[in-house]
């Protein structure tokens, strides 16, 4: 995240966030966290939200969207 720089670190840290906080919720395992930050950062950059001089609203825009992104990889693992 550190080396794609621009919103990546603010993606990765608000999915981080959002995993603890389900972790802590017991709707994920602690080992499901590297999986979901990678399926987050994956899906970032498919989804092209990745913006590399970012405004100070790009990046609450993609601290809002990783969340909910983190939400819905968790939702997608535990529907397989």
């Amino acid at each position: 995240a550190g080396r794609r720089g621009g919103t990546m670190p603010a993606i990765l840290s608000a999915a981080n966030e959002r995993a603890v906080e389900l972790l802590l919720s017991k709707k994920i395992d602690f080992l499901d966290i590297p999986g979901t930050l990678e399926a987050v950062m994956d899906k970032a950059e498919k989804e092209g939200k990745v913006i590399l001089s970012p405004s100070l609203d790009d990046i609450v825009d993609a601290d809002k969207w990783a969340r909910e992104a983190a939400d819905a990889v968790t939702m997608e693992r535990v529907a397989a």
